[in-house]
């Protein structure tokens, strides 16, 4: 079967016929996964309240903190967030950048991040974070205007510390899995 997003919540309650959500439920359930039945061209959205209704997280873009630890454009942010939340989005989820929090070592930053939970906070959405200890693109993926996220600037200068795989290959946008004492 193949799944697909349906944007409103309902009910089937009979086949092929839907109902829409009854004034009681809260408002609108995050979006719905619904099934595309092998034999009929449409979806049938699942019941908003029960076992098959999924909270929905988006994504953020992964530039939405500068490398300078700035919160870009909150106000835009604050309106793209409160959309999200009017179509029945749970939440939102974003990387946390180690190499935008930790600019010099055990110096943190959290300023932007704390700023971001607070205004989802405010739009009644939930925050997921998945802390990044990697680089994202590359100098010259910045030159194009592309994503560059590095790794503090401290740890690349480090050596003996990065991902090797079993031929030998060496990359820097990874520190290995064993580099426990990096000060």
């Amino acid at each position: 079967q193949l799944l697909a997003l349906a944007p409103t919540c309902a009910a089937e309650v009979a086949p092929g016929v839907l109902a829409e959500p009854e004034e009681s439920q809260e408002g609108l359930c995050a979006l719905q996964l619904a099934a595309h039945r092998t034999d009929a061209a449409q979806s049938f959205p699942f019941p908003c309240k029960d076992r098959n209704s999924v909270p929905v997280f988006v994504m953020m873009s992964l530039t939405m903190v500068s490398n300078e630890g700035v919160l870009n454009d909150p106000g835009q942010l604050r309106q793209n967030l409160t959309k999200l939340k009017a179509a029945g989005v749970t939440g939102v989820m974003t990387d946390c950048w180690w190499g935008i929090t930790e600019p010099e070592p055990r110096q943190y930053r959290f300023g932007a991040y704390k700023e971001l939970v607070q205004i989802a906070k405010e739009v009644g959405l939930k925050m997921q974070f998945v802390t990044s200890f990697h680089q994202c693109g590359s100098p010259s993926s910045a030159a194009t205007g592309s994503c560059y996220l590095p790794l503090p600037h401290w740890v690349r200068q480090e050596e003996g510390i990065w991902y090797t795989n079993a031929y030998g290959h060496i990359t820097k946008a990874y520190i290995s899995l064993f580099a426990d004492n990096v000060k």
